[in-house]
């Protein structure tokens, strides 16, 4: 493989691999790895996932999207196995996805969803119209990142609601890893992980295509666990025995003291993943 440099963005702030996967690379690498894991997943692990997001991610982005639209049509971009669509389809949402992945559009439309099996490049259309627009951990895995969100600007009605989360990477506690304990640059996952955002950044991508910030917050920053000792870079099992106890924190408190803590971790810039909300001014 080609060796990658991760260089600055001066305008926007963000970070990109120099140079970027080729298309026939990054294609392979979906291809055969990406979705083998779900040919041999774990239900019973995967329904108690399931379960945890609804209760927490997905209850947030549904009462943030309730405050300003009660009904409408959502699009969810890189919509993996169609949880979050089944998820927004229960609350009464019209509901649309596309998926780049044959395997993962296939189990989405088993379950009764509409998708499209192909990019978001490939999906514009200026006869498609939604309300709202959904990426989960999408925009670090594309070619063109701000590409994609001038599409979803075009796809969007008047205030309309794009939701974008991203890993927060180049984070405080990430670089006070490396610092502390002689850790490389463990986040920068090459090919698929392309583009690598902050808060600061993304909202400035999103402020210059139109869109006036109406919420942003984080999830539990993973990272507490290797300073108390717990290293799951090293070793995948204890990664799992941390994703278990950061969802029993997170179900044992209520929806109301979660989000209060996360915004202000928020605040200081440290979380695994960013989760923001523009709306089209």
């Amino acid at each position: 493989m080609e060796e990658y440099k991760v260089i600055y963005n001066k305008k926007f702030g963000y970070r990109k691999l120099n140079p970027i996967p080729s298309r026939d690379e990054l294609n392979n690498f979906y291809v055969k790895d990406y979705y083998k894991a779900t040919q041999n997943i774990n239900n019973k692990v995967d329904d108690e996932d399931t379960i945890w997001l609804q209760k927490t991610e997905y209850k947030d982005a549904y009462d943030i999207f309730n405050e300003y639209l009660l009904e409408g049509k959502l699009l969810d971009i890189g919509c993996g196995m169609g949880k979050f669509l089944s998820y927004m389809k229960e609350k009464g949402y019209d509901t649309f996805g596309i998926e780049p992945s044959l395997i993962a559009c296939k189990k989405s439309k088993n379950i009764g969803l509409k998708i499209e099996n192909c990019s978001i490049y490939d999906f514009e259309s200026n006869d498609r119209k939604f309300d709202i627009i959904n990426l989960t951990n999408v925009l670090e895995h594309l070619i063109d990142p701000l590409k994609a969100i001038e599409i979803c600007k075009k796809m969007l009605n008047k205030k309309g609601i794009i939701r974008i989360k991203v890993p927060n990477d180049f984070n405080k506690l990430q670089l006070e890893l490396c610092k502390n304990f002689n850790k490389g640059k463990y986040w920068v996952a090459i090919p698929d992980h392309i583009n690598y955002f902050n808060l600061e950044s993304l909202t400035n991508i999103l402020e210059f295509y139109g869109f006036r910030i109406i919420n942003k917050t984080v999830d539990f920053p993973m990272e507490l666990f290797i300073f108390m000792g717990k290293d799951y870079i090293k070793n995948r099992n204890i990664g799992k025995i941390c994703h278990e106890e950061r969802k029993k924190l997170e179900l044992s408190i209520t929806n109301n003291l979660r989000r209060k803590l996360y915004n202000s971790f928020c605040n200081i810039g440290i979380g695994r993943n960013i989760i923001i909300y523009g709306i089209l001014n």
